[in-house]
């Protein structure tokens, strides 16, 4: 497990869910934008957690990717990594991401693990339960 490119993540949901400007947190969808309008880190622009993180830049350096595609309405942003011998997207690529298990993902960022799905109030549920999830799988120190 990555816990440090997972604690990024959990910062950067608890930023974007205090900025007025950024992004309308939607677990609904990975993310998307009008047509015309920039795919970015903006109002404009509906995303999920995996979403900010491909749109954030922050996780360029691990290959994180939009494989995301233009139509008539809108802009999608699809979460990828590309390595020499494979691509994945959406959860899988999360677990690569992260060197987390599929179900681990899913349990982090599909919709169907919470209650509430969109907002600040989602987004910052979603920052919580990674901090949680990393803290628990931390080893503990071992007293001297």
């Amino acid at each position: 497990m990555h816990a440090d490119r997972l604690i990024k993540l959990a910062e950067l949901l608890e930023a974007d869910a205090i900025n007025p400007k950024g992004i309308k947190f939607d677990l609904g969808v990975w993310g998307e934008a009008e047509t015309g309008s920039a795919v970015s880190l903006s109002c404009g622009t509906h995303a999920c957690a995996m979403g900010l993180a491909v749109l954030s830049g922050a996780f360029d350096e691990f290959g994180l990717f939009n494989r995301g595609r233009s139509g008539d309405d809108t802009s999608l942003i699809i979460p990828a990594i590309m390595g020499k011998d494979f691509m994945v997207t959406g959860y899988q690529a999360a677990g690569k991401l992260f060197e987390i298990l599929h179900s681990e993902a899913c349990h982090l960022f599909s919709p169907d693990s919470y209650d509430l799905t969109k907002g600040a109030d989602a987004e910052l549920d979603v920052a919580t339960r990674i901090r949680e999830f990393v803290a628990d799988r931390q080893p503990e120190e071992v007293a001297g």
